[in-house]
């Protein structure tokens, strides 16, 4: 079982497209005019993954279905878009966020994004299946990640880059 690369951070911030705009033009927009400019900025400062997950009326239904065999546990974000950034630091993120290209790429979304209902998450990654592989245990069976009173001190920047 292989060991951990790295301890990834991950923090993903929710929105919803523009009153104005149809989902499929809140997608071409994204995916044909913002995401490469963005992905160029957050390579630049080391960000280890940038994606975007978008959540179509269809994939939301299909959600809210499976939350109704399960017995309606779930609440199902209706969020159009999230889009997740795995990074080994939340220096790298403040670095990207006080870029004036990316400034700049921001204040471009206005006609595009909803200033409303942005929701935001931070936690740190275990990942214990890679590539249809067991990863991250050792032969017992147990997790090798550190514990958990050093995972979840964010003030602790040695614990971002471990």
């Amino acid at each position: 079982m292989s060991p951990v690369k790295q301890h990834l951070l991950r923090i993903a911030v929710s929105h919803n497209r523009s009153a104005s705009l149809s989902e499929e033009e809140f997608h071409e927009w994204a995916t044909k005019e913002h995401c490469a400019k963005a992905a160029r900025i957050h390579a630049r400062y080391g960000i280890e993954a940038y994606g975007m997950i978008f959540s179509s009326a269809s994939a939301q239904a299909t959600a809210k279905n499976l939350n109704r065999q399960l017995g309606g546990r779930w609440t199902v974000d209706d969020h159009d878009v999230t889009v997740e950034f795995y990074l080994r630091s939340v220096n790298e993120l403040t670095t990207v966020l006080a870029d004036p290209e990316f400034k700049a790429l921001q204040e471009e979304e206005e006609p595009y994004v909803s200033g409303e209902n942005i929701v935001a998450t931070l936690g740190w990654v275990e990942t214990y299946v890679q590539d249809g592989r067991v990863v991250n245990l050792d032969t017992a069976g147990s997790p090798i990640y550190p514990g958990f009173d050093v995972l979840a001190d964010f003030s602790n920047e040695e614990v971002n880059r471990a």
